[in-house]
């Protein structure tokens, strides 16, 4: 018995899970019984490059991009916050790249940074638009939202140096560094908090929380004014302003959220 395949058409094997390099293109096969027809499909040539290509989705072009290659597109991208912390190439540590591919890492709750979910240090995940980075393997837990009080020990916000940002800032007096908290503060930049800019007198080394004036004479002053009208620590009548205190008093806090047993200062 011959089977043959029509003009412009090839006969391939049927098994859709035979690889590329295992895969007949022949235009005659010779059968021995009638039920090895359905060992055989036909296909054309175009069909024939797909079956060729290595894994992966072909260049879209006109003829190629179909509700079948987008359905594929969405498959992979759903695909890729379960994995992307367990990538072996080592570019994804940059801090850069992390926040380049942002939007590829899991959310904060969803599948693969679900809750009840055990992270290991330098897991990214997102939270609120924000990336973060785990500080310490713990189990991610409803309580432990990155970016709340309490959960400085746990996570620490990706942040790329503001100078290699195009749309960041020099963390100049002219132009200081938004603080939002959660942050780590370097000696020698200016940050600015309720319109109000103080220059950092000493690396925190860690991320901080408190607001900005309550780290005066810790980690902060505040910036020279530029008028008497401008000064963040005086009135007209020169007395301190309450919302710039001179003494920051008691600033220690608990990094780790509560139940952990572990307690850290920002001295």
């Amino acid at each position: 018995m011959i089977l043959q395949a029509n003009g412009g058409h090839y006969l391939t094997e049927a098994d859709e899970t035979l690889a590329s390099a295992a895969r007949h293109f022949v235009k005659t096969v010779y059968l021995t019984k009638p039920a090895d027809i359905a060992r055989w499909r036909e296909v054309s040539e175009a069909e024939k490059q797909a079956l060729l290509t290595p894994p992966g989705l072909p260049e879209p072009t006109k003829d190629t991009l179909t509700p079948g290659y987008l359905d594929k597109v969405q498959d992979i991208l759903a695909a890729i916050p379960a994995v992307i912390n367990e990538a072996t190439d080592a570019a994804f540590a940059d801090t850069a790249t992390a926040l380049r591919y942002q939007d590829y890492y899991p959310e904060w709750g969803a599948e693969g940074a679900e809750l009840g979910k055990e992270v290991p240090a330098g897991f990214h995940l997102r939270s609120e638009g924000k990336l973060y980075q785990v500080r310490q393997p713990h189990t991610l837990q409803q309580q432990w939202q990155p970016g709340a009080d309490g959960t400085e020990a746990l996570y620490q916000l990706v942040q790329a140096d503001y100078e290699e940002q195009p749309d960041g800032h020099a963390g100049t007096a002219d132009d200081p560094i938004p603080y939002e908290g959660n942050q780590e503060l370097a000696a020698g930049l200016y940050y600015q908090q309720d319109g109000v800019t103080y220059l950092c007198t000493r690396d925190s080394g860690q991320p901080l929380y408190h607001a900005l004036r309550d780290l005066v004479g810790l980690y902060v002053e505040p910036a020279p004014a530029t008028g008497a009208e401008d000064s963040p620590a005086a009135d007209a009548e020169g007395a301190p302003n309450p919302d710039t205190p001179g003494s920051p008093g008691d600033t220690t806090h608990t990094d780790t959220p509560a139940g952990t047993g572990e307690q850290q200062s920002d001295n």
